[in-house]
């Protein structure tokens, strides 16, 4: 009988200490059960953002590219055509060519559900193991009376901006699915309900 009175004395203690605990929380705001879970949501949504700021450079798409360039030029002798001071350069190359965006302009809206994941434009990141052979030339008896082709210029017009752009125009769609697999991976391993929506910029 002792020690079920013990027994008991003690449960009442406990219910005391932990109805006392109870008020005295809610007295000073802390026992707000919404306020935790809104807590939770928020590191969540906190850490996804820092994931994402992150990333930098982002290389979506590689491409193996492979072609001849071949460049040409008239000979002239007082404005007068001179076929055979033709020249012509063929210039074999391959590299590969990273496109992707960059990460920083990455933006997240985790204000809404879905999240709404804005995509900046495509850019063009840069070459990968560039080769440029041996140019091969075919020059006429008389190719002194043309303008002599320049390797660099040739190089350059390979790697010109426009080119760039056209690597990014026709590889669009598989940019735009690289691109929703990649952030979606990202967000989905912090918070796996995730929601999600993507919207590309022009």
């Amino acid at each position: 009988m002792k020690k079920w009175f013990a027994a008991m004395g003690w449960m009442a203690v406990g219910m005391v200490g932990a109805t006392a605990l109870v008020v005295v929380l809610a007295l000073s705001g802390v026992a707000k059960i919404p306020a935790l879970f809104s807590t939770n949501s928020e590191s969540t949504d906190t850490q996804i953002v820092q994931s994402v700021k992150r990333i930098e450079e982002v290389a979506l798409v590689s491409l193996g590219i492979q072609g001849i360039k071949r460049e040409g030029s008239d000979g002239k002798f007082f404005g007068i055509d001179v076929p055979a001071g033709d020249r012509l350069t063929l210039l074999e190359y391959k590299f590969t060519a990273k496109l992707g965006i960059d990460g920083q302009a990455v933006t997240i809206d985790t204000t809404r559900v879905p999240f709404v994941i804005t995509i900046p434009e495509f850019t063009f990141i840069g070459y990968d193991q560039p080769l440029f052979q041996e140019p091969i030339e075919q020059n006429g008896t008389l190719a002194w009376l043309s303008r002599e082709i320049s390797q660099t210029e040739m190089i350059n017009g390979i790697l010109s901006p426009e080119n760039q752009e056209e690597y990014i125009a026709t590889y669009k769609d598989d940019l735009e699915d690289q691109a929703t697999l990649y952030y979606t991976s990202i967000i989905t391993a912090i918070d796996p309900d995730a929601e999600l929506t993507f919207v590309f910029e022009e």
